[in-house]
């Protein structure tokens, strides 16, 4: 019986242990640009941030966006520090900054 207890115990700290470590790697790998709609074309926006870099995003059913909208891009690092290899999670618009 205590056998199972610790097997349990050890299982459950290795769990909270990954867990935690998921979370906090997503949040390392995370950050916010605020960007402007630069662009559209077909059903790709084009946002660019205050460096001058673009980035691109295929629109889903619904999303629409238009030129000079502010925004802003919630993207993974992919875990380097080039910024050419960042991808976009998610976009939010900035409702204080409407066009």
């Amino acid at each position: 019986m205590k056998g199972i207890k610790f097997v349990l115990g050890f299982v459950m700290i290795i769990t909270m242990f990954f867990g935690i470590n998921t979370v906090f790697n997503f949040c390392d790998n995370t950050v916010t640009r605020e960007c402007e709609v630069e662009c559209l074309v077909d059903n790709v926006a084009y946002f660019k941030d205050g460096f001058g870099d673009i980035w691109g995003w295929e629109c889903e059913k619904g999303e629409g966006y238009h030129l000079g909208q502010k925004v802003y891009l919630i993207m993974n690092t992919n875990n380097t520090k080039k910024v050419e290899d960042d991808f976009i999670l998610k976009i939010k618009i900035d409702k204080r900054k409407e066009v």
